[in-house]
């Protein structure tokens, strides 16, 4: 793949400089539009403001080169590219060589260059087309719905705690943005209001002291453990999502953010046991195969977290 987009790229460059460079810019640029009219823009990770604005161009810019000049199949993960993009990414590079030769020829016209082109075309395409067929042939078949599933990182987030009753996967909702959870605030403030008094006295293993600096001072419910809360981030410098109340803004703060980036297309209910999808059609995301298959697997590689 690395080959066939270069190759391409090199053509357009033959052709004029500004015409690769729009080849790119363009390519990008639709991917960007295209994540924020999904509402899919903001990263996962606990960021707000312009932060999370320029960490998630750069992360989104750069998630998509890799993929375009390499197909890393771990980057269709719904927090990353998504499947959607992915193979969207692997039809776009396979396409760029053919298309490149043939706006080559047309403004240069047909020499040894466009025939080398052809000659490398004819064997690039094929082979990289029968080692992706070999791929998917070698892989479950129940993960082939995540190279073009439309899951976006915020409906990832928002099932893994509303589809779950255990703490643990529900805790991890605080190792991310909450652009990516602030449609079902209520029901994480009510969960870490019900159950904090229990995690005090019990200490579960993931009820660690960096989920106690994560979790927003403003759910935390007795008042003495706010206290306790505030002088735990203050000395370790962490992160504190101040309370709405003057009395209890904390030296480091980061003010409540708007929850634009979170889609209103999608109506989320109040009951902790589930979320319905008003895109009931093609997006119901409780029974979504891949949605299960990308938790299980996000799960996994934070499970050492607070062990």
């Amino acid at each position: 793949m690395l080959l066939i987009r270069c190759l391409a790229l090199v053509l357009f460059g033959l052709v004029g400089k500004e015409v690769a460079i729009t080849f790119v810019m363009v390519d990008l640029g639709l991917f960007l539009i295209v994540k924020v009219l999904r509402r899919d823009f903001v990263y996962c990770l606990p960021m707000h403001g312009w932060t999370a604005v320029l960490i998630s161009f750069f992360m989104r810019v750069g998630m998509k080169i890799i993929v375009d000049y390499t197909c890393i199949s771990h980057f269709r993960h719904p927090y990353m590219l998504g499947g959607a993009f992915w193979i969207a990414s692997l039809f776009s590079s396979l396409l760029s060589l053919p298309l490149a030769i043939l706006y080559y020829e047309s403004k240069i016209g047909a020499n040894e260059t466009s025939e080398s082109a052809r000659l490398a075309a004819s064997v690039l395409l094929p082979s990289a087309l029968f080692l992706f067929l070999i791929f998917f042939r070698s892989i479950k078949s129940s993960y082939w719905e995540t190279f073009y599933s439309t899951l976006r990182g915020v409906d990832l987030t928002i099932n893994s705690f509303m589809n779950s009753n255990d703490d643990y996967v529900r805790s991890t909702i605080f190792t991310t943005g909450k652009a990516h959870w602030g449609m079902i605030e209520e029901n994480v403030r009510n969960w870490v209001e019900i159950g904090w008094g229990a995690w005090v006295e019990q200490k579960p293993k993931w009820f660690t002291q960096h989920f106690q600096v994560n979790v927003p001072i403003e759910f935390i419910p007795d008042l003495e453990e706010r206290k306790a809360a505030r002088a735990r981030a203050q000395k370790g410098k962490g992160r504190v999502i101040a309370p709405n109340e003057d009395a209890w803004e904390a030296e480091t703060v980061v003010g409540d953010e708007d929850d634009d980036a979170v889609d209103s297309d999608y109506n989320y209910t109040n009951d902790n046991s589930f979320y319905t999808n008003v895109e009931r059609s093609s997006k119901n995301y409780r029974s979504h195969g891949s949605s299960s298959i990308f938790r299980s697997g996000l799960l996994r590689s934070r499970r050492g977290e607070g062990q």
